[in-house]
């Protein structure tokens, strides 16, 4: 909805772009997290330091989510004031 959103309020190439963005990190998150266990066989009953590693793609991913969804915010105020 926001990527529609952006599009149709005309906010910016860069705008668009970051929706876009934040919406492919969103879809990014659970593969991550299943395909990261299942190359490495880590579990909760059997932990390995390589699943720790990749696992841990899912919080980073979840952290640019969060940062970006905040510039978006920040841009879409700016736009507004203006």
């Amino acid at each position: 909805m926001a990527i529609l959103f952006a599009a149709l309020a005309r906010s910016g190439k860069a705008t668009i772009l970051l929706a876009v963005g934040i919406f492919l990190l969103t879809w990014v998150q659970l593969p991550v997290f299943i395909v990261g266990g299942i190359l490495t066989g880590a579990s909760q009953e059997n932990p390995n330091l390589p699943g720790t590693w990749i696992v841990s793609i899912h919080a980073v991913s979840g952290l640019l989510i969060i940062f970006s969804t905040y510039w978006l915010w920040q841009a879409s105020i700016r736009s507004f004031v203006d």
